[in-house]
Formats: C-alpha cells, structure tokens, sequence
C-alpha cells in the first residue's frame, strides 16, 4: 500500500484498524471531526473566559478520543492539561495557551484530513 501522499501530520493506523477497509465510515469519522472541531474549541474558549469549567472540562473531555480516531496524536498532552486544569477549576494563563497550541495543531491537522478525504475518494 502506496501511503507517500498521505500528510505526515496525521496518523492514521488507528482509524484504519477500526475502518477495516470501510473507507466510508473512514470518511464519516473524518468529516465529522473537520465540521465540528473548530466549533467545539470557540466553545472552549467562552467557556475558559467565563470560568465555566466544568463545561470546558466537557469539550476536551469529548475531543480527546477524537484525536486519537484522526491520529492527531501532537495535541492529546497538551489536551489531558487542559483536561485536568479545567476539572480542578484552575484558571490560568498556561490553560489558555495550551487552548491556542491545540488550536493550531488542530487547524493543521484539519488541512491535512481534508486532503486525506481527496485522497481517499
């Protein structure tokens, strides 16, 4: 299997483990995470300026296995942090930091999985 277009960025053995082959649920998985990422991180964010904690601990809470399904396997240290952070209630201006580190890295990662779907189709 001929992998040399896919991006480097992204892994994606995991996925393709669960797929077996199924490239449609491949794409669903993929599609999902490109649609509704950036969302979840603006809520992220309102929810850090507003020190709703528990609910920012819900939204990286729930990113987290995504990461690992897409192999955007650079953000899930910096996401655990921002995890534990948020569910001890502890503001700080690291936990924002992290938040705009995994932003990038997901905005990278999101490029990529886009190009991933061209391929796969």
């Amino acid at each position: 299997k001929n992998n040399k277009n896919i991006p480097a960025f992204i892994d994606l053995s995991y996925l393709d483990e669960l797929a077996d082959g199924d490239n449609k649920f491949k794409e669903e998985i993929i599609s999902h995470f490109i649609e509704h990422t950036p969302y979840t991180i603006k809520q992220m964010r309102i929810n850090l300026s507003t020190k709703k904690f528990d609910a920012l601990y819900g939204n990286i809470h729930k990113l987290i296995p995504q990461f690992t399904f897409v192999g955007l396997k650079t953000v899930i240290a910096d996401s655990e942090y921002i995890e534990l952070m948020s569910k001890n209630k502890k503001e700080s201006k690291k936990l924002s930091d992290k938040i705009d580190i995994i932003e990038k890295k997901i905005n990278k990662g999101i490029r990529e999985l886009k190009k991933i779907i061209n391929i796969v189709n």
